[in-house]
């Protein structure tokens, strides 16, 4: 039994930091925030977060899959499929 619980907790370190790769913030990406408080720091969370694209509906969430979904890497577009 202690070598499944190993092998179990070995399983789920390894999945943790595999996932933690894809999710890392860009560099610089909340580099605007710095040194603001308040009404100021507001506005600039604002700035960061709002150029998305907007869905209409649940319904239309396919139609927007195509450019949501895409990754740069290597200089090459990759779409999750």
């Amino acid at each position: 039994m202690n070598t499944t619980l190993r092998l179990i907790a070995g399983s789920l370190m390894l999945s943790a930091a595999t996932l933690g790769t894809y999710a890392a913030i860009p560099s610089g990406y909340y580099s605007t925030l710095e040194g603001k408080t308040g009404a100021e720091l507001k506005d600039a969370v604002h700035k960061v977060i709002y150029p998305h694209q907007e869905v209409s509906s649940y319904s239309a969430l396919p139609q927007y899959f195509q450019y949501t979904d895409v990754y740069l890497s290597n200089s090459k577009t990759h779409r999750i499929t």
